[in-house]
């Protein structure tokens, strides 16, 4: 069968993580893995088509996940420093996750939504991963891009309304 990849990033202490719709789309089994190596079946527990967005449940008893820190997209200043993170290329780059640095270049009002705009790289596999401020603060997650030239995230305001109504 196919396989895809892409990114996440931990947003409760009972492991749900947010990711990309599109990196889940059709999928009939999920495997999360951590940072740590480790690794967990998951479940979709809701999805946002049109923005792109989908919470993963990690099956798991455990209650001490390490959950990121959610900033405010409100508070983003254009050419403000931010670090994409991701595993860009998963199935030939194995290993560990890639940083790139970059700066918020413009909000953007696409296909009727809100976009971040940076100049981080986000490649293949970077999907669903978090866009970071330099306090460690998710801000974005990212979403798409156009190598080389313009990448694009779900401003993390607009996450944290579809969080609510998916997991509550």
């Amino acid at each position: 069968g196919w396989t895809g990849s892409g990114s996440g990033v931990i947003i409760s202490k009972a492991g749900h993580v947010l990711t990309n719709n599109h990196v889940i789309e059709g999928a009939s089994a999920m495997e999360v893995t951590l940072m740590s190596g480790q690794t967990y079946d998951g479940i979709a527990v809701g999805t946002d088509i049109d923005q792109d967005l989908a919470v993963v449940k990690i099956f798991s008893a455990r209650t001490d996940f390490p959950e990121a820190a959610l900033g405010s997209s409100a508070d983003i200043i254009i050419g403000e420093d931010v670090v994409a993170m991701g595993f860009p290329y998963s199935s030939q780059l194995v290993g560990p996750a890639s940083f790139t640095k970059g700066i918020i270049s413009a909000f953007r009002t696409l296909f009727s939504y809100e976009w971040i705009q940076t100049d981080a790289a986000i490649n293949p596999g970077n999907s669903g991963g978090p866009l970071v401020n330099l306090k460690g603060e998710v801000i974005g997650i990212n979403t798409w891009g156009i190598p080389e030239t313009l990448n694009f995230a779900v401003p993390i305001d607009n996450a944290k309304i579809f969080i609510q109504s998916a997991i509550g």
